[in-house]
């Protein structure tokens, strides 16, 4: 909910309706580095042109949200491995870097 340019509270569906809670103070958005913009822009904070163009009426123009996303984007994926067959593995023993570098060398993988 926007008054004067400025986030009073929420509107959120319940099982009885619609419903709303407003705010003492301030209003946080938390949605991590792709929700939070996505939230701003569809309750029509964010670049009014954009905004616009999606049908969604513009409460404050801010061309900075959700401008820089490619940057925020970080996936890190671990896994356990029962075999020493990891680039870990491989770059901690010699005779393993000997081989994939003969195997690079003789049969050019990759091509």
């Amino acid at each position: 909910m926007i008054e004067g340019g400025r986030a009073i509270g929420v509107a959120y569906q319940s099982p009885g309706g619609i419903r709303t809670a407003r705010a003492r103070r301030e209003v946080v958005v938390s949605g991590g580095a792709f929700g939070s913009p996505h939230l701003l822009q569809l309750f029509g904070v964010g670049p009014g042109e954009l905004l616009q163009e999606m049908g969604i009426e513009v409460q404050r123009d801010l061309p900075g949200i959700g401008w820089h996303l490619r940057d925020h984007f970080n996936t890190y994926l671990s896994f356990r491995c029962a075999r020493p067959v990891t680039m870990n593995d491989l770059a901690a023993s010699l005779p393993q870097r000997l081989l994939v570098g003969a195997q690079y060398v003789l049969l050019h993988p990759g091509r």
